[in-house]
């Protein structure tokens, strides 16, 4: 019992060597310790307090930072998956349409946004192809890919990003779509969205910057990727 519990401090109970490491142990680095651990823990404090999380998403510190930097009021931007980051993303781009493949989590984002008041943006509750497919000229300037089937999110938005676009891959260190595979009759133990984008990277057809880091509100490490068309 003991043990259990000291593991569980030490790793936030799965198989990272520590909460300062990320799902594929890559350790943070000493400076975002120092710079980033203090601020997670204050979030979380401030959260147990007040009884809810601030508008933010709950991506790595990093990536937030990098991901507000280039957003701006004329970017059209789609997202899969929904939550604060919509409403966040919806406060800095012209329009935004969150794919989310729960209906009751749709439904909580839904009730958010009417009341921040934002006409911007819109959460649509889709599963299965309707999910991650798109209509004949749909083209975007930003997308963010954290929810369901997310390889096949990427290889449809890598055709539908316009010049010097970006799409941000969150938990890229962590393989979110092994449950699916055998739907497309995969049997790959490999996780294919890491596939997709290497092989994207391998056409030259887009650069990756991967970012390390305390996630925003969370007391464990967590990686993601930006990937600049």
């Amino acid at each position: 019992m003991i043990k259990k519990t000291l593991r569980k401090l030490i790793s936030g109970g799965d198989s990272r060597l520590t909460r300062f490491h990320t799902e594929k142990n890559v350790f943070v680095g000493w400076k975002n310790l120092f710079s980033q651990v203090p601020i997670v823990c204050g979030q979380k404090i401030r959260n147990r307090l007040v009884g809810s999380r601030p508008i933010v998403p709950w991506w790595p510190l990093p990536a937030v930072e990098e991901v507000n930097k280039i957003l701006h009021p004329g970017m059209v931007a789609v997202e899969f998956g929904s939550g604060s980051s919509t409403i966040w993303i919806a406060r800095r781009v012209k329009s935004v349409v969150a794919r989310e493949h729960d209906a009751k989590w749709a439904a909580i984002t839904k009730k958010r946004i009417a009341a921040e008041g934002l006409l911007n943006c819109e959460v649509q509750h889709r599963q299965g192809d309707a999910y991650y497919g798109f209509a004949a000229g749909e083209r975007f300037d930003f997308a963010v890919v954290d929810g369901e089937f997310r390889w096949k999110c990427i290889e449809e938005l890598a055709g539908r990003m316009n010049p010097g676009g970006f799409i941000y891959f969150d938990n890229s260190d962590s393989d979110k779509d092994s449950k699916h595979y055998r739907e497309f009759g995969l049997s790959t133990d490999d996780n294919l969205a890491l596939e997709v984008v290497e092989s994207l990277k391998q056409c030259g057809k887009i650069t990756v910057e991967e970012l390390h880091g305390m996630i925003n509100g969370e007391a464990y490490a967590g990686s993601g990727m930006l990937i600049k068309f």
